[in-house]
């Protein structure tokens, strides 16, 4: 991504933390792995970055080693010995080679593609060299780093770090597309406060001793040839989550063909906190309650989803929970579902919106027929409501809500919901018909079944809503101008909902 990642980590585990492992610790000799998925890539990239820095050194072929020898100085008293260990790992399988050696620490590149399997091996084989009986201070320490472009949000990386900054004392100027200059700014380094990544807030809480860096957008401009980040946006403009990625350094998902969606911006539709139940006054009654819940369904299939939201406008839409699971049959499911949501927003009224295919009917275990939509009502006291089959109607209307401002907004818990949006759920290409040629449907994953879930939802609220505008537009465009051609135009409101009436439902 062009962010001085790769020449920062060797200059780390070749030169600074050597130095500061004597200075602290008397040691004067380390070892450190040096670990990619594949060969080609590990010598293309990281040894030729290292041979092209480390000019004097010793490369040992048979056991894939590079030497470093630096000489007494005034920050460090005593000649160092530092062997850099190249080494590739792509499949877990292959974390036998790293069980016979010693090392003070290691450096994974690209960590986002090793399996955490073998970073743990890894980490075990670290602090190990040189033997605590041959350092000075009875010690060895352990490092470990990892680089990467941005992951996913629900990767382990997102989470297993406490994403750390300089305090900034002066905060930076902004260019005309409100990037920050960097070199405008000042900063103490000395003192690293919490910096939330630009994506949602983590899932989990970080690790002991895991602090990470999440470099901003422009950091490294000055040492990058001018329309460096403009020609890799250039090369996806069917991928807005790679221009996401690989300039903007925000984390997303590298799509696996074309977006289904336009109009997903995260900034405007993930929720930076989590998202609140309301509560509204019933004017029948005077009582203040939770507002109305609204449940979209995929329950026709092996992968049973479910998305959870609450009406806060004539035209909004907050989800404020997913649920999947690959693992249950949908009576488990749904009373999984269901006791979650009580828990969460005790007393609720919820309506529930199904794929259409849910009443299919089958033949049951005890004789006749029976379909999931009857099973969840008679097993589980949820009564399904048969939302719209059209794959087309139901994508546009997602789309349109996106496009309507405070239309959708996503509590940030909801990681497979928003990693679909960033490029889960697309178009796969068709192989068959060359390239920038995609089949019709969305591919088939595990995306799919809770994006489908979403569009049952979001179909069966606010659809008829937007057929209504279409057709009052349309007959006001005939009385001002009977030739005028017709077009759609739709008008985003975001009236807060501040009471209900009991006797009338939604």
């Amino acid at each position: 991504m062009g962010t001085a990642k790769t020449t920062t980590a060797l200059w780390q585990i070749g030169f600074n933390l050597p130095s500061r492992i004597y200075n602290l610790y008397g040691i004067t000799h380390t070892k450190w792995f040096v670990v990619r998925k594949t060969y080609g890539e590990l010598m293309d990239t990281d040894f030729e970055t290292a041979v092209s820095w480390f000019i004097k050194h010793d490369w040992h072929y048979t056991n894939k080693t590079l030497t470093l020898h630096w000489p007494a100085r005034e920050h460090c008293k005593s000649p160092l010995v530092v062997e850099l260990l190249f080494r590739a790992c792509n499949t877990p399988d292959a974390e036998e080679k790293f069980r016979s050696f010693e090392v003070t620490g290691a450096w994974i590149d690209e960590a986002i593609e090793i399996h955490v399997h073998v970073k743990n091996i890894i980490k075990a084989r670290i602090g190990r060299f040189p033997k605590r009986k041959d350092s000075p201070c009875d010690y060895v320490p352990a490092y470990m780093i990892e680089t990467s472009n941005p992951c996913t949000i629900d990767h382990h990386i997102y989470y297993n770090y406490l994403w750390m900054g300089p305090k900034i004392l002066q905060e930076p100027q902004r260019d005309e597309q409100g990037n920050p200059i960097w070199q405008t700014g000042r900063y103490d380094t000395r003192v690293l406060v919490p910096k939330r990544p630009p994506g949602p807030v983590p899932a989990k809480a970080p690790l002991k001793r895991y602090v990470g860096f999440w470099q901003e957008r422009g950091e490294n401009k000055e040492n990058l040839r001018e329309g460096y980040w403009t020609d890799i946006e250039a090369d996806y403009p069917e991928s807005p989550e790679m221009v996401r990625m690989m300039v903007k350094g925000e984390p997303g998902k590298k799509p696996e063909g074309k977006g289904v969606y336009r109009n997903f911006e995260m900034k405007d539709h993930m929720s930076e906190t989590p998202l609140m139940w309301m509560k509204v006054l019933d004017s029948a009654t005077g009582l203040i309650h939770g507002a109305p819940l609204y449940a979209g369904w995929d329950n026709s299939g092996n992968f049973p989803a479910c998305v959870v939201g609450q009406v806060v406008g004539s035209m909004s839409l907050q989800v404020l929970r997913e649920y999947h699971d690959a693992r249950m049959n949908i009576i488990d499911f749904t009373r999984a579902v269901m006791s979650s949501l009580e828990q969460a927003y005790p007393g609720n009224v919820c309506t529930h919106y199904c794929d259409p295919a849910g009443f299919n009917q089958f033949s049951s275990g005890k004789g006749g027929f029976t379909s999931n939509a009857t099973l969840q009502k008679e097993m589980c006291g949820v009564t399904m409501i048969a939302s719209r089959q059209e794959l087309d109607l139901r994508i546009n209307s997602v789309d349109e809500m996106l496009l309507r401002r405070h239309g959708i907004l996503i509590d940030p818990s909801c990681i497979m919901l928003i990693n679909g949006f960033q490029g889960g759920y697309v178009y796969e290409e068709n192989p068959r018909m060359g390239i920038d040629v995609f089949k019709v449907k969305p591919k088939e994953n595990n995306f799919e079944h809770l994006h489908d879930a979403l569009q049952y939802l979001v179909v069966s609220l606010f659809y008829p809503a937007m057929v209504k505008e279409v057709r009052q537009t349309v007959e006001s465009r005939k009385i001002i101008d009977p030739w005028a051609p017709l077009q759609q135009a739709y008008s985003g409101g975001n009236e807060a909902v501040v009471s209900i009436d009991s006797r009338f439902g939604r």
